[in-house]
């Protein structure tokens, strides 16, 4: 009985909530050319030691301020950064933006006007006093795109999940109902 409780809760989880679109979009951050390999080699070193701070000013009020404004967002403007993940692979250059939102176009949109917002704070970050020119260029790899299917609910995950647990807690309540049992 407790594995069908558990299956109907799991059931009713996956029809009732709300689906979950991601979007993702990714950065390649560089800086110039240099004219030797000891200049590319220190570029390199330098770009791979900031790009994690990039990553992190990605849900800043100055990053997401243009976007808000921009696609009229001012009704989830609240949420807005506990929709957006920054993320840098190991040992890379790479700064991908990921976007959950109910509606896959709102999520692309968001995605590509955050790497956008994020290009232009950084640039204006890193550009330095008495000169108009950035030394870190961020260009975008991978625009957003908009996803076919939702990323959550997870239909047979659920089912599985709900399944697994209805057994243990089964398991778990005949196991205990055996041990308290002091009939002889």
């Amino acid at each position: 009985s407790t594995t069908l409780i558990a299956l109907f809760s799991g059931a009713v989880f996956t029809v009732v909530s709300t689906p979950m679109y991601s979007s993702t979009t990714s950065l390649f951050v560089s800086t110039p050319q240099g004219d030797n390999t000891a200049d590319l080699l220190t570029g390199s070193t330098f770009t791979q030691q900031r790009v994690k701070s990039y990553a992190g000013i990605v849900t800043t009020p100055s990053v997401l301020e243009p976007v808000i404004s921009g696609l009229a967002l001012e009704e989830i403007a609240k949420d807005l950064p506990d929709r957006i993940t920054a993320n840098v692979p190991l040992n890379t250059v790479v700064i991908e933006i990921t976007v959950t939102d109910e509606s896959p176009f709102r999520a692309a949109s968001i995605a590509n006007a955050v790497g956008e917002s994020l290009t232009n704070v950084v640039s204006k970050l890193e550009t330095p006093a008495g000169s108009s020119v950035s030394p870190i260029k961020l260009s975008t790899i991978e625009p957003g795109t908009v996803a076919e299917s939702p990323d959550s609910p997870r239909p047979l995950l659920n089912i599985a999940l709900s399944l697994l647990a209805g057994l243990v807690i089964g398991f778990g309540v005949s196991l205990l109902r055996e041990t308290l049992d002091l009939r002889i």
